[in-house]
C-alpha cells in the first residue's frame, strides 16, 4: 500500500473517488464510519449520480456539474444515510485530470455535524433573545472607540424608531438623536466610559427623539469589556417612558393629596398597629399645640386618658380584622387648653387601614 492510500484510508474525514458515470472506486474507512455502513462493498454498490437519497441532496448535481465543467464545488449538506445515520457535513468535490481530461472526481467529507448543532443553538438563542428585547422595548449597541464605529442592533434601532440598517453608526449620529435639553448632561455622563476606564460602568436616564419627532425616555446602561480586537464599549438601551409617565402621575398625585390633608381643617394622621404616628396634618399639631417633630415617633395614646385607652385597642383590634372604618369620640389632654378655659379637647375620630 502506498504512502497515499495510507493517508487516505486513516484520514480523519471522509474521503471517496468516483468515475463519470458516478460509480465509487475508492472510499475510506471514515466514510464507512459516517454512513454507518455494514461493509465497503455494500457501500460502493451505491452510484453517486443515481442514488436516490444523494438525489434528493444537492450532491447529485453538484458531482454533475464538476464532471461536466471541472469546477470545484464546496456547500454544506445535512444527509441520512442508508443505514440510518443522521450527520451535516462540508463537501468537497474536485475534477481528477488526466492529461487534460476529466475522469471522475474525489470528495472530501468533512463532518460538521456539532458545529451545525451549536450554530442551531445559537441561532435559536439569538431569536429568544431578540424577542426578549422586542418584548421589552430594549437593544443592544457596541462602541468601538478607536475607530469611532457605534453599532445599533436592529432593536436598539428601533427603539429610536428607525428601520433596521437605518443608523449611519457614529457616535454623532447619536447625540443628533438626543432630546436636547439632554445632550450636554449625555455627552458629560459618557466622558468618563468614552476615556476607556475599565472600572467604570454608566447608569442613566435620558430622552431621546425618534424619527417621527414624538420624545421618548430610555435608560441607558454600559462598561468597558476586553476582547480580541481591543477594548470596546457595550451598552444596553431601554424605552422606559411608560415607567417615566406613571411616575410623574404618581408624584402629581401624592403632591395633591398632601396639599388637600396639608390644607385640611379636620386632624389627618396616619400610625403603626402600635398607635405610632408616622404622619399628622397641621390641623393635628395646631390642636394638640405641638409641632411635627414633637408628635412623629410618639404613640398617640400618650395624648389621650389612660381610662380610653382600652376603648382604642380594642377598635384597632377591630381594624385589624378587615373592619372598613371605625368611628368613635375620646378626648385629649392639653396643657394649652387652659389657655381657652377648658380641661381637654373632646374629637371624634374616624380610623381606617391602609395597606
Amino acid at each position: 500500500m502506498s504512502r497515499y492510500q495510507l493517508l487516505t484510508k486513516k484520514a480523519p474525514v471522509g474521503i471517496i473517488t468516483c468515475d463519470l458515470k458516478g460509480n465509487i472506486n475508492y472510499l475510506n474507512d471514515h466514510v464507512l464510519v459516517l454512513l454507518g455502513s455494514p461493509g465497503r462493498e455494500a457501500s460502493k454498490k451505491i452510484n453517486l449520480l443515481d442514488f436516490y437519497l444523494l438525489k434528493n441532496t444537492q450532491f447529485s448535481t453538484k458531482l454533475k456539474e464538476c464532471l461536466k465543467t471541472g469546477e470545484t464545488k464546496i456547500f454544506e449538506m445535512e444527509y441520512v444515510s442508508l443505514w440510518g445515520e443522521h450527520f451535516w457535513s462540508k463537501v468537497f468535490i474536485k475534477a481528477i485530470d488526466e492529461k487534460e481530461e476529466i475522469t471522475g472526481a474525489q470528495i472530501i467529507i468533512d463532518e460538521i455535524t456539532d458545529y451545525k448543532l451549536m450554530e442551531k443553538e445559537l441561532e435559536t438563542y439569538k431569536k429568544r433573545f431578540g424577542q426578549a428585547l422586542n418584548f421589552a422595548n430594549a437593544g443592544l449597541w457596541e462602541y468601538d472607540v478607536i475607530n469611532g464605529s457605534l453599532y445599533w442592533s436592529k432593536e436598539c434601532e428601533a427603539v429610536f424608531g428607525l428601520d433596521e440598517g437605518e443608523f449611519e453608526g457614529t457616535f454623532d449620529a447619536f447625540l443628533k438623536r438626543i432630546h436636547p435639553e439632554d445632550k450636554d448632561y449625555v455627552i458629560k455622563k459618557n466622558q468618563p466610559i468614552l476615556n476607556l476606564q475599565k472600572d467604570i460602568q454608566l447608569k442613566y436616564e435620558h430622552r431621546i427623539i425618534k424619527k417621527d419627532g414624538t420624545t421618548r425616555w430610555v435608560k441607558e446602561l454600559a462598561g468597558v469589556v476586553d476582547n480580541d480586537s481591543g477594548k470596546k464599549i457595550v451598552g444596553f438601551i431601554m424605552d422606559i417612558t411608560d415607567r417615566k409617565k406613571t411616575e410623574t402621575e404618581l408624584i402629581s398625585t401624592k403632591e395633591m393629596y398632601e396639599n388637600i390633608v396639608k390644607t385640611q381643617k379636620e386632624m389627618i394622621c396616619r400610625f403603626l398597629p402600635d398607635t405610632t404616628l408616622t404622619y399628622v396634618n397641621d390641623a393635628y399639631c395646631r390642636n394638640l399645640a405641638k409641632n411635627r417633630k414633637e408628635l412623629l415617633g410618639k404613640k398617640f395614646l400618650s395624648f389621650i386618658p389612660e381610662k380610653r385607652h382600652d376603648m382604642i385597642l380594642k377598635h384597632l383590634e377591630k381594624l385589624a380584622e378587615n373592619e372598613a372604618e371605625i368611628t368613635y369620640q375620646h378626648k385629649y389632654c392639653l396643657k394649652m387648653v387652659k389657655i381657652f378655659g377648658m380641661n381637654g379637647l373632646t374629637t371624634q375620630s374616624m380610623m381606617k387601614k391602609v395597606i
